[in-house]
């Protein structure tokens, strides 16, 4: 019995260091990445689709505010329009008022030059003189008439004084009624137009916020579609058997769960979407790292090293190179020949990390590719 428990021990840590038996955790992982990616990207979706249906309210709202203020133009021109006629009758009024007042002035001065000259105090000292200066009854009859006739041109004279005085308070009323109605609705316009203007800056800027919020959730929902089909492509190889073997350059590099795949994702401490270079594969600290092929260490160092922490690169030729990344210690120096296989250092969570894992790179001519096509 614990012969056969050592030998199960045995084929379980050979089956971990050949890469053979993470092949579950990895297919797990993925399909769990994959389902919460797809509801991240269907939530951005969800979000993405209300900031536009928001943004199109707000812009049928700028249209009706543009045509609000097209309208409030047109009716400010036709008032300016409304203005200069009235102005123009304004002119005319006051020169009526000029006229009128000239016409009194003078019809005062007519008046009196006739109290003057038929030496008026009263009705009857007009008749007296009529009679003593007759010559004749007849002469008396056309003397008399004559009165009658001065007197009527008097009265209406002093109709006409009454009635000029009374169009001049006319007009001089609707000049005052004119002004002001001009003025309230020349007010009335120039208020309206302000608001509308403060409307539309407030209409603008809201739009603007709306756009900018836009263009991020766009950009959240690109990079969860290209996840999405990276995290598929990692799936379906792991499906297909791809991970149950090292049928390509390289072998892997660790034991353990693949946490995190290669393409764009949102970074777990920046929070911004950045194009993840690698893999994370997950396991306990001080877990071996092994050199996935054989090659010269060109770089093995501890500290931050750009938020990589203790890392190692190592040289394969043919333009190829690996890149490990948050070893909690190293086993390699630089200029060291390794071979396939061979325990490189230890994992860990040093530099930019939120708990231990290996993160792998590839590099080819100088480029980032990914892992998964090279494993």
């Amino acid at each position: 019995m614990i012969k056969r428990k050592l030998l199960l021990g045995f084929f379980a840590v050979l089956l971990a260091v050949s890469g053979i038996a993470i092949s579950p955790s990895i297919e797990t992982a993925n399909a769990n990445s994959m389902s919460d990616v797809r509801e991240k990207k269907k939530q951005t979706q969800k979000e993405l689709s209300e900031v536009r249906n928001k943004k199109n309210k707000v812009k049928n709202e700028v249209t009706q505010i543009d045509s609000e203020m097209t309208e409030t133009t047109n009716k400010i021109l036709e008032k300016e329009d409304e203005v200069v006629k009235n102005r123009e009758e304004i002119k005319r009024l006051e020169e009526e008022i000029k006229e009128a007042e000239i016409r009194i002035a003078e019809r005062d001065v007519v008046l009196k030059e006739r109290v003057r000259s038929m030496h008026v105090n009263g009705g009857a000292v007009n008749y007296l003189e009529v009679l003593l200066g007759s010559q004749s009854f007849g002469d008396f009859l056309d003397r008399v008439l004559a009165l009658n006739v001065i007197a009527e041109q008097d009265r209406t004279i002093i109709e006409e004084q009454k009635a000029d005085k009374l169009v001049l308070e006319e007009n001089k009323a609707e000049v005052e009624s004119l002004l002001k109605k001009i003025e309230d609705e020349l007010a009335n316009l120039e208020k309206l137009k302000n608001d509308l203007i403060v409307k539309m800056a407030e209409k603008e800027k809201l739009l603007a916020e709306i756009a900018e919020e836009e263009e991020v959730l766009d950009s959240e929902f690109k990079g969860y579609v290209a996840e999405e089909k990276a995290l598929q492509k990692q799936l379906e190889q792991a499906r297909a058997g791809n991970f149950r073997k090292s049928s390509g350059r390289f072998q892997w590099p660790a034991a353990g769960r693949l946490s995190s795949g290669y393409g764009w994702r949102v970074h777990p401490i920046s929070g911004t979407r950045k194009l993840h270079k690698g893999l994370d594969i997950a396991n306990a600290t001080g877990s071996p790292i092994r050199a996935a092929a054989a090659g010269t260490v060109i770089h093995a160092s501890g500290g931050w090293n750009g938020g990589y922490g203790t890392s190692i690169k190592i040289n394969h030729g043919d333009g190829y190179v690996t890149h490990y990344a948050h070893l909690s210690s190293l086993s390699v120096k630089v200029g060291q020949k390794v071979s396939a296989g061979q325990t490189i250092g230890s994992m860990g969570s040093t530099g930019s990390s939120t708990g231990p894992h290996l993160h792998f790179e590839v590099i080819r001519g100088g480029s980032h590719v990914n892992p998964l096509d090279h494993l």
